[in-house]
């Protein structure tokens, strides 16, 4: 036998125990009954067949035989059948098994929504990469992306909204990955990952120029701010992005990790929609930033906060007309601390919101209050752009005026431009809500940002709040006069009284007088007071109550 038709029949062999291991048990009896069945005919027909037939001829007529024969016959060919149907039905079930086995594990490592890697195989493939990286001293970046504003469009638009921008995103960051051939990497050296939300993360590996991760990170925040168009729908958003280098801050994944996700957040705090590259510095604003989050927690459970209150004056009488209760913190150790501080920090922190929600009800506790003494005095209180986008922050305002029993006219609402201009559909919803309620609104800052003066019209509003900024220059400067002196015709026009914050000298206030500036505010004629220094203010001259709504 050659050689060659020796490997034939030996491969062959083989296939066939394959075949054999892959049977159930059940095929496996009905294949050696068969080949019994056959080879007890074969012997049946051996040695000595002439004289067993004669005999059963004898006995049997040759009819009988032949249909015993053909029973025989036609038994052995329907097991073989059976056999083989059974064996390609089993066959077919391993393989589905196989796909499905196959299939299960690609999920398992993928993001449904996205088909990104999840965070579990991102992990593994860039640790395997880092492990190689710490032998060759290659070149790596982690970067991690938190989308702005993706809370906005799932509140206003719906999880399925989301999930549509959520793919849209995805498709630009395989476009923008794609193109770091020209930058000199590999596109096979690019692993994506949505980490879960609206977090993702890239790894960039083997690549030579350490300006490259931040040229790309360039190149994805171009791409994020190209408007989504959904049907009818064009939705913006943004995206910050933290970047951290190896082999310049080591090898470890985890790490790698959280230094890019501290680079995120400090993007984030610089305003959004920009990159930042991770540097040690960074800790230690993280660890500023950790120390001043667990104080204004504390002074939220210790009771450190506390309202000062601003008398608003009628400019023709000078005498109070309402007052805005302004939030100081009460330092155990550094003392009275003024909101510009930590307001700032309190919104990237995200503690704005349990902060707002103690001035609203502290100064709803004094209306009441007041009310309750004879004094009906509107009083107002600023709302940050994060309150605003609780969806129950209407129904917050509402039931808490109930619970203090205080009249909705005498609490106004106090919006900044920038806040209104940023999100005019949500703001214009909340506002429709607040005023279905009965109290007030203003736009506060007014002159500092882009209104749109049409959709002004069409909002609730009572007063517009000149920026104190508008009064630098006011004396002086005759454009700055015709400026403000338009913003007050505007107001009145509208329907709406003005109010100008930060008033300081005689020569503002007579400018504004004459030219019919309903309310000043101010430290010429009050600076913010403790309680009771407001309250003995308030006696000590004729209190003339604002009018609840129009001018």
């Amino acid at each position: 036998m050659g050689r060659d038709d020796y490997c034939v029949k030996h491969i062959f062999g083989l296939g066939l125990l394959s075949v054999w291991r892959e049977l159930s048990s059940a095929s496996r009896d009905v294949i050696i009954l068969s080949i019994v069945a056959v080879g007890s005919w074969l012997l049946i027909i051996g040695s000595e067949a002439d004289s067993r037939f004669h005999d059963w001829a004898v006995q049997r007529s040759a009819h009988a035989i032949d249909h015993v024969i053909l029973a025989f016959i036609l038994f052995s060919i329907c097991s073989t059948i059976f056999a083989t149907r059974r064996f390609a039905d089993q066959r077919a079930a391993n393989l589905a098994r196989d796909a499905a086995e196959q299939h299960l594990l690609v999920k398992v490592f993928e993001d449904p929504l996205t088909g990104l890697l999840n965070r579990i195989k991102f992990q593994r493939l860039v640790e395997d990469k880092l492990a190689a990286n710490s032998e060759t001293q290659a070149q790596s970046a982690v970067f991690y992306l938190d989308l702005d504003g993706f809370k906005y469009v799932n509140d206003t638009f719906g999880h399925s909204v989301g999930d549509v921008i959520l793919q849209k995103v995805t498709q630009r960051l395989h476009l923008a990955m794609r193109e770091v051939n020209l930058d000199g990497a590999r596109t096979e050296d690019v692993l994506v990952c949505r980490m879960g939300g609206d977090e993702f993360t890239i790894f960039l590996n083997n690549f030579e120029s350490p300006a490259l991760p931040r040229k790309i990170a360039q190149r994805i925040l171009r791409a994020m701010a190209e408007p989504f168009e959904l049907g009818s729908k064009s939705i913006s958003i943004s995206c910050s992005i933290g970047v951290a280098m190896s082999p310049e801050f080591g090898f470890d994944f985890t790490e790698l990790l959280r230094a890019a996700d501290a680079a995120m957040y400090h993007a984030k705090n610089d305003g959004k929609n920009c990159v930042t590259v991770y540097s040690k510095a960074l800790d230690d604003d993280a660890l500023r930033l950790s120390n001043l989050e667990q104080g204004l927690r504390t002074a939220l459970a210790d009771d450190q906060f506390e309202l000062y209150f601003q008398p608003v004056f009628d400019s023709r009488t000078l005498k109070i007309s309402s007052a805005e209760a302004l939030i100081r913190w009460n330092h155990p150790t550094s003392g009275l601390i003024m909101p510009d501080t930590f307001i700032p920090v309190a919104e990237k922190l995200n503690i704005i919101n349990d902060i707002g929600e103690w001035v609203l009800i502290e100064a709803i506790k004094r209306i009441a209050k007041w009310s309750g003494e004879g004094i009906p005095i509107k009083l107002s209180i600023n709302v940050s752009p994060n309150q605003l986008r609780q969806m129950e922050f209407a129904a917050l305002v509402k039931a808490s005026l109930a619970y203090w029993k205080a009249k909705p006219e005498l609490l106004e609402l106090e919006v900044t431009e920038s806040a209104f201009m940023e999100q005019m559909e949500m703001a214009a919803d909340r506002f429709t809500r607040l005023s279905s309620i009965g109290v007030s609104l203003a736009m506060d800052d007014f002159g500092t940002g882009y209104s749109n003066l049409a959709k002004l019209t069409q909002l609730p509003f009572k007063r517009l709040k000149l920026d104190r900024s508008l009064l630098t220059g006011l004396v002086e400067r005759n454009d700055k006069r015709t400026l403000v002196h338009a913003i007050v015709a505007l107001a009145s026009g509208l329907n709406l009284q003005s109010v100008v914050e930060g008033v300081e000298t005689e020569e503002q206030l007579s400018i504004l007088r004459v030219m019919g500036c309903d309310h000043v505010q101010g430290y010429l004629l009050s600076k913010p007071l403790k309680e009771a220094e407001f309250v003995r203010l308030l006696e000590q001259q004729a209190f003339e109550p604002m009018q609840a709504s129009g001018r």
